[in-house]
Protein backbone atom coordinates (compact mmCIF):
# COMPACT_ATOMS: atom_id res chain seq x y z
CA UNK A 1 0.00 0.00 0.00
CA UNK A 2 2.93 2.33 0.50
CA UNK A 3 3.56 2.33 -3.25
CA UNK A 4 0.02 3.49 -3.99
CA UNK A 5 0.22 6.18 -1.31
CA UNK A 6 3.35 7.58 -2.94
CA UNK A 7 1.98 7.35 -6.50
CA UNK A 8 -1.61 8.62 -6.52
CA UNK A 9 -1.63 8.82 -10.32
CA UNK A 10 -1.62 5.01 -10.47
CA UNK A 11 -4.68 4.92 -8.23
CA UNK A 12 -6.50 7.29 -10.59
CA UNK A 13 -5.43 5.20 -13.60
CA UNK A 14 -6.64 1.97 -11.98
CA UNK A 15 -10.00 3.45 -11.01
CA UNK A 16 -10.43 4.94 -14.48
CA UNK A 17 -9.61 1.61 -16.10
CA UNK A 18 -12.14 -0.21 -13.94
CA UNK A 19 -14.83 2.34 -14.78
CA UNK A 20 -14.13 2.11 -18.54
CA UNK A 21 -14.15 -1.69 -18.41
CA UNK A 22 -17.49 -1.59 -16.63
CA UNK A 23 -18.93 0.72 -19.29
CA UNK A 24 -17.54 -1.52 -22.04
CA UNK A 25 -19.12 -4.70 -20.65
CA UNK A 26 -22.40 -2.88 -19.95
CA UNK A 27 -22.52 -1.74 -23.59
CA UNK A 28 -21.75 -5.29 -24.78
CA UNK A 29 -24.71 -6.56 -22.79
CA UNK A 30 -27.00 -3.90 -24.24
CA UNK A 31 -25.81 -4.72 -27.76
CA UNK A 32 -26.61 -8.41 -27.27
CA UNK A 33 -30.10 -7.59 -26.00
CA UNK A 34 -30.78 -5.25 -28.92
CA UNK A 35 -29.63 -7.88 -31.44
CA UNK A 36 -31.90 -10.44 -29.81
CA UNK A 37 -34.85 -8.05 -29.98
CA UNK A 38 -34.08 -7.24 -33.63
CA UNK A 39 -34.03 -10.95 -34.50
CA UNK A 40 -37.32 -11.47 -32.65
CA UNK A 41 -38.92 -8.50 -34.41
CA UNK A 42 -37.70 -9.69 -37.83
CA UNK A 43 -39.49 -13.03 -37.33
CA UNK A 44 -42.86 -11.35 -36.74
Amino acid sequence: MEFLEQHPLYVVAIIGSVVWLGIFFFMLGIERRVKKLERTKARL
